[in-house]
């Protein structure tokens, strides 16, 4: 998917990304599972939260995006 609708909904409750595993990406399933319950529940996913649902088997990485992140933007995301 070339835009990530439930990245940019994230992005705008919560205004900022969830960390990424380093071997995922916001695009795999699992992170929008993650990010979709995050969404209905309107609280953002921790760290620790992330770790436990991938049985803590990868590292946690803080997500260096650009300051001028516009999650309005239609090419943010590709």
């Amino acid at each position: 998917m070339s835009e990530n609708i439930i990245l940019k909904e994230y992005y705008k409750k919560f205004d900022e990304f969830p960390y990424l595993l380093m071997t995922q990406s916001y695009e795999d399933d699992d992170y929008q599972f993650l990010m979709a319950s995050a969404i209905n529940r309107e609280t953002p996913l921790t760290p620790k939260e992330i770790a436990k649902y991938f049985n803590n088997n990868y590292d946690l990485v803080e997500n260096d995006v650009n300051e001028n992140f516009d999650p309005d933007q239609e090419d943010d995301y590709e």
